[in-house]
């Protein structure tokens, strides 16, 4: 296990700071938020031998080409409204929201919104720089929460719809795997037929010299044809 030191609020909005020990920074930053303390900045804690110096995570090389899955996106737009709700400036609100979330590229794009909102954009505005993350309805609903003073209520209305549409787009796979898994099993018996069954019978059948009828004629012609130009 390696420590950790951090810096966090707890639920009086006063600034804490500490160590703690853990396997990994998702795994502390959940062990305080079941303290009921919300993590500002954590990064591992170093040996004095080098420096006392504490190097924090940086994978944002690679964090920009990563997918945010929809599942983040609840996540994020849940903590969100609560803490927006809780009396939390915006600021500090998505600063607190990107300790959280453990995708990434979410970190990296509320990081980049963070800088965005420092220098006078509106978050909607923010969030329009992201657009391959956060989809269009997000975008506008925000602009209209900002628009109304309602920006709590919008992200958790905002997740709700994410979730939902999440859960009717999971329910729809599922429903269509058993009949793709009949298709496939369909396709292979009809192949199987084809190529052993059929042409071990049509020998059997030619052997005797009589005429056959139309229909069979037609299915070990097609089953001959299959197994000499089936690839192309």
């Amino acid at each position: 296990m390696a420590k950790f030191k951090y810096t966090a609020i707890n639920s009086a909005g006063k600034e804490r700071k500490g160590s703690i020990q853990a396997l990994d920074t998702n795994m502390a930053s959940a062990a305080l938020k079941e303290q009921g303390l919300y993590v500002i900045k954590i990064g591992a804690e170093t040996s004095k031998a080098e420096g006392g110096l504490s190097k924090e995570f940086n994978f944002s090389s690679l964090n920009k080409y990563r997918s945010v899955s929809k599942t983040q996106l609840v996540f994020f737009f849940k903590q969100l409204s609560f803490m927006l709700r809780a009396g939390l400036p915006v600021m500090q609100a998505l600063q607190l929201s990107q300790t959280q979330v453990s995708s990434g590229r979410l970190r990296l794009v509320i990081g980049e919104m963070l800088s965005d909102i420092e220098n006078g954009s509106q978050v909607s505005k923010a969030m329009e720089k992201h657009s391959e993350v956060f989809p269009a309805i997000a975008i506008n609903l925000m602009a209209a929460g900002e628009s109304t003073g309602s920006l709590d209520l919008v992200a958790n209305r905002l997740a709700d719809h994410l979730e939902k549409k999440a859960a009717l787009k999971s329910q729809t796979i599922n429903a269509m795997i058993y009949p793709s898994v009949v298709v496939v099993a369909a396709i292979g018996v009809v192949i199987f037929l084809v190529v052993k069954i059929i042409p071990t019978f049509a020998k059997f059948i030619q052997g005797k010299g009589k005429k056959l009828p139309a229909s069979t004629q037609f299915l070990i012609d097609a089953s001959d044809f299959a197994l000499k130009y089936g690839l192309f």
